[in-house]
């Protein structure tokens, strides 16, 4: 039964009145009204019932009931986490300190006795219900402050994984480890989805488990070619295009997506975004990194190339330098032991001058063939220099 008076009509807060006696029960109902809805109950079980389906603010309990007694309402309703936490008033006409102690013992809050002064029945009853708000609000609080600080920890937790990806990246030393890693951070967000590397020896698409399957490298083909920011929503799925990092995350649409799809803790999606964007270019920054360090070792490789290639043309110039001077001094002596003999094989001067032009004419032969190839280093002392220009061009 609830109270029907033109003033309880505005009242907010809800009182049960519990009392087997019709008239008690009535001038509880009258000194209430003007402040509270009142409920009232003519026994223990349907107090119970009353109490499980309407929200109450206090309650005053009648001790003597018929069935269960009031001390036996007050235990079953502190036993229901539904209804622990509503103030109970006992009203008894026993006013023994046993009595007040055993009307504790079940969980009571408060203690007037028959016959009750209205004024006093009607302030106890104001400050139970004062108290009931005061600790709804403070419940409240402590529940926005939890989640605050739930919602704190999320987003510790999701930032040591961004720093713990950015140490990890520091020792990947190829396109495939730092791939994984990716994908180990994601995992960590419970998330997962494939990747396109676009390095300079050409593309390189990989999932968690290895290299993209068919319908992933098309999607990827497909976001690729797509105008627009770097972050776009596909669906229930988000893209991240970085330069040379092309990612595709499954289950992770923007936070106003994420509540037309009825997803859970849409705040958290939009969260993960922004993480999973810190994830993609720490990856951008160390791919980078690592085309440029293989194009540092690349140029180094040539520059020792060139180093060693001229090296090795000086040592071949010198030999033939050397080996020139050789025959010249042997052409010399052979010269020289030719005229010699001229005494003692009777030639004549005319035999003589033809040897010797003989020998003269072979001598600048095999001379013009190392001045040639002296052109020929001449050639890779040029090739040379054009090479170290392209290097340090490079």
């Amino acid at each position: 039964m609830t109270d029907t008076a033109p003033n309880a009509l505005h009242a907010t807060h809800q009182v049960l009145v519990v009392d087997d006696n019709d008239v008690t029960r009535e001038m509880l109902r009258a000194c209430l009204a003007d402040d509270h809805q009142v409920l009232q109950a003519a026994d223990g079980e349907q107090a119970l019932a009353l109490a499980r389906t309407h929200r109450l603010d206090a309650i005053v309990l009648d001790v003597m009931l018929p069935g269960l007694d009031g001390y036996a309402v007050c235990r079953a309703l502190k036993a229901d986490p539904a209804t622990a936490d509503v103030p109970v008033l006992f009203v008894s006409v026993k006013v023994t300190l046993e009595e007040r102690l055993q009307g504790y013992a079940a969980g009571g809050d408060d203690y007037v006795t028959k016959p009750f002064d209205l004024a006093e029945l009607h302030s106890k009853v104001a400050r139970l219900v004062g108290w009931r708000q005061r600790a709804v609000e403070l419940g409240e609080q402590v529940d926005e402050l939890m989640n605050a600080a739930l919602a704190t920890a999320d987003m510790m937790g999701e930032a040591g994984v961004v720093l713990e990806f950015q140490r990890r990246l520091s020792g990947c030393f190829a396109p495939t480890e730092c791939a994984q890693a990716l994908f180990d951070a994601l995992a960590a967000y419970g998330l997962d989805g494939c990747v396109r590397l676009r390095m300079k020896a050409g593309p390189l698409s990989l999932n968690a488990l290895g290299p993209c399957t068919a319908l992933e490298e098309s999607i990827l083909d497909h976001v690729q070619t797509r105008l627009g920011p770097s972050i776009q929503t596909l669906g229930r799925h988000a893209s991240f295009h970085y330069d040379t990092v092309l990612l595709l995350v499954r289950d992770l649409p923007d936070e106003a997506a994420a509540r037309a799809l009825h997803m859970e803790s849409p705040e958290r999606c939009g969260r993960l975004r922004d993480s999973v964007a810190l994830l993609v270019e720490g990856l951008v920054a160390r791919v980078r990194s690592l085309e440029a360090e293989a194009e540092v070792n690349r140029l180094s490789a040539a520059n020792r190339l060139v180093t060693l290639t001229r090296q090795a043309l000086l040592d071949i110039n010198q030999q033939h330098v050397a080996q020139r001077d050789q025959l010249a001094e042997v052409f010399a002596r052979l010269r020289a032991d030719l005229e010699e003999s001229f005494i003692h094989l009777g030639l004549t001067q005319q035999q003589e001058d033809h040897l010797s032009e003989m020998l003269r004419r072979h001598l600048g032969a095999a001379t013009g063939i190392f001045e040639r190839s002296g052109q020929v280093n001449e050639h890779m002392e040029r090739l040379i220099g054009k090479l170290r220009q392209g290097t340090a061009a490079a």
